[in-house]
């Protein structure tokens, strides 16, 4: 049994000492040194884990609204109307547009803008409300 622990290990250790020495003439070969990037205290820095990266990212909320046919049909015309000077946009881009602009009115313009709106009930419209 010594016997073959000792031709195992001559073995391995030949194998790792050919394996290095393929691995130094690849690296004189490429001219690449063995550097790790590191940050502004001098550590090697790593890469940013996903679950880091995740976080990063602004949260994004689903959510479902009811609206009147007339502001569906307003969406429309101002995706036409960007589509036609070469700006392809989303429901969602119009209306978030939408909001930065009511952000920088004034309280009396935002108010008036607001009060000028049908009240719409919320919720699902039931099927009656639908066909009619």
């Amino acid at each position: 049994m010594s016997k073959l622990r000792d031709a195992l290990t001559s073995s391995l250790s030949q194998e790792t000492d050919s394996f290095r020495s393929r691995l130094e003439r690849a690296e004189a070969t490429f001219q690449t040194p063995v550097t790790k990037p590191q940050n502004k205290n001098g550590a090697v820095a790593s890469k940013p884990k996903k679950k880091e990266q995740e976080e990063k990212r602004e949260a994004v909320i689903r959510d479902s609204f009811t609206m009147p046919q007339d502001d569906y049909t307003l969406i429309a015309q101002v995706r036409e109307r960007a589509l036609s000077v070469g700006v392809s946009v989303t429901k969602a881009e119009i209306l978030r547009a939408a909001l930065k602009t009511f952000s920088n009115l004034k309280d009396a313009e935002l108010i008036d803008t607001l009060a000028s709106l049908d009240k719409v009930k919320t919720g699902r419209p039931s099927v009656k409300e639908v066909k009619s």
